[in-house]
C-alpha cells in the first residue's frame, strides 16, 4: 500500500490525515477532480487547528481562520490530486464510510492522538476508574469492527462496541476500557495538544 502515498504528502502528514478522516475532518471534491480537506474546531481549540496547520503545511494554503457566525476556527488545505486517494479511500457517494484498507493505513500512534483529539471523550470518575469512548456514530456497526480489528492488530489495544440510543436512533461508538486504557494512553499521550489534555487521565 506504499503506491497510495503519493510524493507531497509525508508519512507524518499521511497519519494526521488518516487521524483526522477517522474524526471530524471532511474530504471536499471539486468538479476539476480536485480534493481539499477540511477541518473546524471550535474556538477554545484554536491551538489545535494551529498546530495542523504547521504540521500540514506543506498542503495548505491560507491561514487558518475564523468565522464570525459561530465563531469556530477553520483550517482548509488547498485543493490538489494528491489527496484524492485519502477520498477514493475514505467516501462513497460522498459518504464517510470504513473499508477494509484502513488497516494499512491506521498504523501510527499519531493517527490515534488526532483521532482521539476529535472525537474521543474520556470517561473519568472519582473512584479511579477511566476508559475512552469514540463518537463513531457516523459509521455502521460492521465498519467499526473493522476499527476494533485494526486496534487491536495493529497496536494491540482490545477494543469494543457499545450501542447507545440517541434521538429515538441506535448507533455504536468505540469503547477502549480497563484491559487497554493504560496503552492507548502511551500511545497518544505525546501528541495531544494543550487544549486537549483535559481528555486524558490525572496521573
Amino acid at each position: 500500500m506504499e503506491i497510495l502515498r503519493r510524493k507531497k504528502i509525508s508519512k507524518k502528514e499521511e497519519a494526521i490525515i488518516i487521524g483526522s478522516l477517522l474524526g471530524d475532518g471532511y474530504l471536499d471534491k471539486n468538479r476539476y477532480g480536485s480534493t481539499a480537506l477540511e477541518i473546524k474546531q471550535k474556538a477554545s481549540h484554536r491551538d489545535y487547528i494551529f498546530w495542523l496547520h504547521q504540521e500540514l503545511k506543506n498542503i495548505c494554503g491560507r491561514e487558518p481562520y475564523q468565522r464570525k457566525d459561530n465563531f469556530q476556527w477553520r483550517l482548509l488545505t488547498r485543493y490538489g490530486k494528491e489527496l484524492n486517494v485519502y477520498y477514493d479511500l475514505f467516501y462513497e457517494n460522498k459518504k464517510k464510510v470504513i473499508k477494509q484498507e484502513i488497516k494499512y493505513l491506521l498504523k501510527h500512534p499519531l493517527s490515534l492522538a488526532v483521532w482521539y483529539m476529535d472525537d474521543g471523550t474520556l470517561d473519568f470518575r472519582s473512584d479511579g476508574h477511566y476508559a475512552y469512548r469514540f463518537a463513531t456514530y457516523c459509521f455502521s456497526k460492521e465498519e467499526i469492527k473493522i476499527l476494533v480489528e485494526v486496534l487491536e492488530n495493529n497496536f494491540n489495544l482490545k477494543a469494543t462496541i457499545q450501542k447507545s440510543k440517541m434521538r429515538e436512533k441506535i448507533q455504536y461508538r468505540l469503547y477502549i476500557g480497563k484491559n487497554s486504557r493504560i496503552k492507548f494512553k502511551d500511545l497518544i499521550q505525546p501528541y495531544i495538544v494543550k487544549s486537549f489534555r483535559y481528555k486524558l487521565p490525572y496521573n
